[in-house]
């Protein structure tokens, strides 16, 4: 699903009903031509990226930013790992 953004704001589904530059209003998206999104002032995103085991993505300045992980968030992966054996070892 293509993910829309409106002045920056983060990225959604397109609305149902979106307000043309003259005043009119559109409703049913899959019906929406591209001059008529733009009109609206929504610009299509590029695909939220995967981030790698040590990353996390977030969304800034209009578009998704990658980040690597702090020394401290690294540090809590391995304790809720082990929680996370720990209680399903109880389970058993």
């Amino acid at each position: 699903m293509t993910l829309f953004t409106k002045g920056g704001a983060k990225p959604a589904p397109m609305p149902f009903r979106i307000r043309l530059s003259d005043g009119r209003c559109r409703t049913n998206p899959t019906s929406f031509t591209p001059e008529e999104i733009a009109d609206a002032g929504f610009v299509a995103v590029d695909p939220k990226p995967d981030p790698g085991v040590n990353q996390f993505v977030t969304w800034g300045d209009g578009d998704w930013v990658l980040h690597d992980k702090t020394l401290e968030e690294l540090a809590g992966v391995p304790k809720v790992r082990q929680r996370r054996q720990h209680d399903t070892q109880e389970q058993r």
